[in-house]
């Protein structure tokens, strides 16, 4: 992608059109480097995956992907990575099997964690490199709860603030429900570039009005995959990783990727309950956006005093401020 390509799709304001594209160009930058590890995999092994090659040749990138091939990318990388022979061999034989269909051809799926399948092993990492216990399975029961609120918090974003719900069309593949730790500490939202499209959500266990909640961590994780897709063409962020500041949202003092990120997150959270507000002027959406409001100003101060930005990166804070005028 060229410079003014990704200056193109660096802002926070949200462009359906912008989203697809940018989409597009991510997935296609995925499966040129997938191929490409396919065929370093072909040489060191002296086998041929000519079923896989094809099969990659022949997926649509203008299409929603599975996560399922992001999270099978990575692990060939993994292994291919750690000089694992036998591992890569059986990665490939695996992938094989399980990379199609690759498509997303319905809206977002709703489930929850597993213990087995391609995303256990994402969901043992977020566990093991964070403070956050244990992210557990939920009930059959939890999960029809929880699609029927889920598609009416989608259906009020989609109502009011039609762009982050279109959006949510765009990048959400799969929506997976965990249940924390007792007494509302942990985790409560997350994505990984691992399993692109993919989001998980704790059940709300915290007293929050329910569609507050959906709406807001589904609005936080799109708008992270969103910045993540945009990161695989441009840094955005130069500050070192050792540097630490004050956070927005966390109570710990936390890299600059990682403000920059909620920054960017919490001006769309902004802008969609603004919207909601407009219409529907209740206290549980009127309390959100003030909280929202405070923590967006909280780190657009941290990062425009701190932040060592790229064009683009640069780019994307000066647009907040026609972001919230819109």
């Amino acid at each position: 992608m060229d410079e003014q390509t990704v200056l193109n799709f660096a802002t926070p304001v949200i462009s359906n059109s912008g989203t697809r594209e940018l989409r597009t160009l991510y997935n296609a930058k995925l499966l040129s480097s997938f191929a490409s590890l396919v065929e370093s995999a072909e040489n060191g092994l002296q086998t041929p995956f000519d079923v896989l090659k094809n099969r990659l040749r022949g997926i649509d990138s203008s299409r929603k992907l599975q996560p399922r091939v992001f999270a099978a990318y990575h692990a060939l990388r993994t292994a291919l990575e750690a000089q694992d022979i036998q591992q890569v061999n059986h990665t490939l034989e695996a992938i094989q099997q399980k990379i199609s269909p690759p498509y997303v051809e319905s809206g977002v799926t709703i489930n929850t964690i597993s213990s087995t399948g391609y995303h256990a092993a994402i969901v043992r990492d977020i566990e093991s490199k964070n403070d956050f216990g244990t992210m557990s399975l939920v009930s059959p029961h939890v999960i029809n709860e929880y699609d029927t609120l889920v598609r009416e918090a989608i259906s009020c974003i989609q109502t009011y603030a039609s762009a982050m719900g279109n959006d949510f069309d765009t990048l959400l593949a799969n929506l997976l429900l965990f249940k924390g730790p007792e007494g509302g500490k942990g985790l409560v939202g997350a994505s990984d570039v691992r399993v692109f499209g993919e989001v998980y959500l704790r059940v709300n266990d915290l007293d929050q009005h329910p569609i507050v909640y959906i709406a807001e961590h589904l609005t936080h994780e799109v708008s992270h995959l969103y910045l993540h897709a945009l990161m695989a063409f441009d840094p955005l962020i130069l500050n070192s990783s050792e540097e630490r500041y004050e956070a927005p949202i966390r109570p710990d003092l936390r890299p600059m990727f990682g403000i920059y990120h909620a920054t960017f997150v919490l001006s769309r959270m902004v802008w969609v309950f603004s919207n909601i507000v407009q219409h529907q002027p209740e206290p549980h959406f009127t309390e959100a956006l003030a909280l929202f409001q405070k923590q967006f100003r909280k780190g657009f101060e941290v990062v425009t005093a701190h932040a060592k930005l790229t064009e683009a990166g640069r780019k994307i804070v000066d647009g907040y401020s026609q972001m919230m005028e819109g």
